[in-house]
């Protein structure tokens, strides 16, 4: 027999048998011990010789059987996502720091170091939609967003442990900075960046710091030595 309890949840544990009569996982929930929540089967075809939980989502589970097979389980969908034929490994174990990457040993003293991503089998997916093939989380976008009406922006971030934080905030409309951002678009489409380097340096003749870095710019624009030079104070002539 071969348990392993949740990584985060007290409540929760994976069961399988050794015995080639049950190839297959339940998955428990202490708090409803009448039935598994849920059962992983049809695919191994011996029994199970060791689970190991993703301490980086709690969602994917690997297993190794008999029949020479580790299967990389989706819990989500109760069907395997990548695997591996050709390893009755008697023990597993997930790299802490590689999401990816879990180690594999045999009892006749084989150690073996797999990618998920070396073991995806496309045949697993055949017949499947789209909307059926669910990515392991660390393939999950963690910060996304999206404009809405009113010039509301939705935004969502998620933390390293899983957590997400979701937000709405109302975006400010500024005429003079719409007409500045479109002009400023202009000139880039056209590629006119003397022009906007000049224009700069002019609306910031007020400060000779700001005004000389735009003149410096408009120097480095131009590729013009002499232009860079007086820029920098200096005379080519002298």
């Amino acid at each position: 027999m071969k348990l392993t309890w949740h990584p985060d949840n007290p409540t929760q544990l994976a069961l399988a048998c050794d015995d080639d009569k049950f190839s297959y996982i339940n998955i428990w929930d202490l708090r409803k011990s009448a039935a598994p929540v849920s059962v992983l089967s049809g695919y191994h075809t011996a029994g199970i010789l060791d689970l190991a939980w993703s301490i980086h989502d709690h969602n994917v589970l690997l297993a190794s059987s008999k029949d020479e097979k580790i299967l990389c389980w989706n819990l989500r969908s109760g069907e395997p996502m990548s695997e591996i034929v050709g390893n009755s490994s008697s023990e597993l174990q997930w790299s802490t720091e590689l999401r990816t990457l879990f180690v594999s040993s045999t009892t006749n003293g084989i150690v073996q170091l797999y990618s998920q991503h070396d073991a995806i089998n496309k045949n697993l997916f055949k017949g499947k939609k789209a909307g059926e093939i669910t990515a392991p989380g660390w393939l999950q976008k963690s910060v996304g967003n999206s404009f809405g009406f009113g010039r509301r922006l939705l935004k969502f971030v998620q933390d390293d442990k899983g957590k997400t934080t979701v937000s709405l905030t109302e975006v400010p409309s500024d005429p003079q900075m719409c007409q500045i951002a479109r002009d400023f678009d202009s000139l880039v489409a056209r590629g006119a960046f003397d022009k906007l380097c000049l224009a700069k340096a002019q609306e910031n003749a007020g400060s000779k710091t700001d005004s000389l870095e735009w003149k410096f710019l408009h120097a480095l624009v131009e590729n013009n030595k002499e232009v860079l030079l007086n820029a920098l104070g200096y005379n080519p002539q002298s």
